[in-house]
């Protein structure tokens, strides 16, 4: 009897020794990582500390020469585009203006009888802005009306002025060119549109 309590206290301090083990090793695998944790707060300086803001000082001061009042966009995409000594500039209730690029005076006004949804694009010579249910439109430098042309649908993105050739991407992604004196379409490519697509507004590079 006295051997079998001997083996059974042996065999305890065994398994209380295996069992303190390990709540030992448990104990450092949680403990290292919230030390790690607290590290982040720690007084002691960082080892990779950020650069020194520095002042930057404008190179160059900006000042207003003038401004003109040309309309609101409403749900179009314009942009002005300059030429020369001109400004070319459009708007959503159908107006296209050119002004004077050195002191902002209007040289001419011209409504367009429908409402924008892009603009402009020119070269000097032709002034192009695209309208609603797809109708594309051209100007001449003087504001007379050039051509019209019908694209496929819409086009959010304003038209480019580029060697002879009005081009413009509508909102089912296709690329028209139409002749930049008389509307004629020269070509067309069509892209493929994603699965979904909401609004299209890519723009074109004259690049």
């Amino acid at each position: 009897m006295s051997r079998l309590k001997m083996h059974l206290s042996t065999k305890d301090k065994s398994v209380r020794k295996v069992w303190r083990l390990f709540l030992l090793s448990l104990c450092a695998v949680i403990c290292l990582p919230l030390a790690g944790c607290f590290s982040w707060f720690s007084s002691d300086a960082p080892k990779h500390p950020p650069a020194a803001l520095t002042d930057i000082e404008s190179s160059r001061s900006v000042r207003q020469l003038w401004s003109a009042s040309i309309g609101s966009a409403e749900k179009g995409m314009f942009v002005p585009a300059a030429s020369f000594d001109v400004i070319y500039a459009a708007s959503g209730d159908g107006r296209v203006t050119k002004v004077d690029a050195s002191n902002g005076n209007v040289i001419w006004r011209k409504d367009v009888d429908t409402e924008l949804t892009a603009g402009v694009g020119t070269d000097g010579a032709t002034v192009a802005v695209a309208g609603e249910k797809g109708v594309l439109i051209a100007l001449g430098s003087d504001g007379q009306e050039k051509w019209r042309a019908q694209l496929s649908t819409e086009a959010m993105a304003s038209p480019i002025v580029v060697k002879g050739l009005v081009v413009v991407r509508s909102m089912d992604n296709q690329i028209s060119a139409y002749d930049a004196d008389t509307g004629e379409r020269r070509w067309v490519v069509p892209y493929r549109l994603p699965a979904l697509m909401l609004h299209n507004e890519t723009s074109l590079d004259k690049n």
